[in-house]
């Protein structure tokens, strides 16, 4: 980690997604490590023109969105807001500072983008909206100490408001 800092909360917030990336497996370590012996060259076919992006872009943002899915977007932030009446128990006592408009919009256009993925998609093994929402929701919250003294993740914490949103939802 030398030379490396934390983000200020200002930027953490200009990010779409926030990915935990494990670590590799033996078989995928093993890889990697040939990988880097063998030195094979790789030779790089383009998969996609600009164009085609702007165009898949466009089309996305053609996708409408049902009110009950952004009130969702809209909860589910507000649910990880301490300090609000719409804040999550969970929220007041391990978050210091919850997600933000712009996890909201996150949410919103990545729906728009997974949906548009399960209309085009002929095997329909996309990534369900269900796995976006933790990623999109924990880019800029920042969570009090209390949270790793009592051995709670982002992960945990966000997984069990989100099920308390949706459970809300249905009914």
């Amino acid at each position: 980690m030398e030379g490396t800092y934390p983000l200020p909360e200002a930027q953490l917030d200009r990010f779409l997604m926030k990915i935990l990336v494990l670590y590799p497996s033996r078989e995928d370590l093993s890889r990697i490590v040939d990988r880097t012996l063998h030195r094979d060259e790789s030779t790089l076919e383009q998969v996609i023109d600009r164009d085609a992006i702007m165009q898949l872009k466009s089309a996305c943002r053609d996708v409408l969105v049902a009110e009950h899915v952004q009130e969702f977007a809209i909860n589910l932030v507000m649910a990880t807001q301490p300090g609000t009446k719409y804040a999550h128990d969970l929220a007041n006592k391990y978050i210091r500072y919850g997600s933000s408009p712009r996890g909201a919009q996150a949410l919103v256009e990545c729906g728009r983008v997974l949906a548009f993925d399960a209309q085009t998609l002929e095997s329909q093994q996309s990534m369900t909206y269900a796995k976006s929402r933790r990623p999109c929701c924990a880019t800029a919250i920042i969570f009090e100490f209390d949270a790793h003294a009592d051995g709670q993740t982002p992960e945990t914490i966000l997984h069990q408001i989100i099920e308390n949103v949706s459970a809300a939802a249905v009914l």
